[in-house]
């Protein structure tokens, strides 16, 4: 529940800095990070998604929890988009992927 709040509460600081700063300033996509295949975290960002429905989008994609994608950042030199496949294991393939998905996903 702390993340829904931190969240609606980041989204209406960001509409304000756009309502006096930058009128073109556009949120293309929210992404749930951290998530758990649980009633309680699937009922949280079903909440996330009504409060915030008409201010912004929200991804299909979803981060799961895992600290793999952290270990990779501490033991590596360069962004795992970056790396060729044949150098990732399994797991951190499926994060790359993410990567790629979430960048078309947002038309880039």
């Amino acid at each position: 529940m702390y993340a829904l709040k931190n969240l609606v509460r980041q989204i209406t600081k960001i509409n304000r800095f756009k309502s006096e700063f930058n009128h073109d300033l556009h949120i293309k996509s929210v992404i749930a990070t951290k998530t758990m295949k649980n009633n309680t975290h699937r009922m949280i960002l079903n909440s996330a998604k009504q409060a915030l429905d008409k201010q912004v989008d929200f991804s299909n994609i979803e981060i799961r929890n895992t600290i793999k994608f952290t270990e990779y950042l501490l033991t590596n030199t360069k962004p795992l988009a970056l790396e060729k496949d044949e150098d990732l294991n399994k797991e951190y393939k499926h994060f790359k992927q993410l990567y790629f998905d979430f960048a078309e996903e947002l038309g880039y």
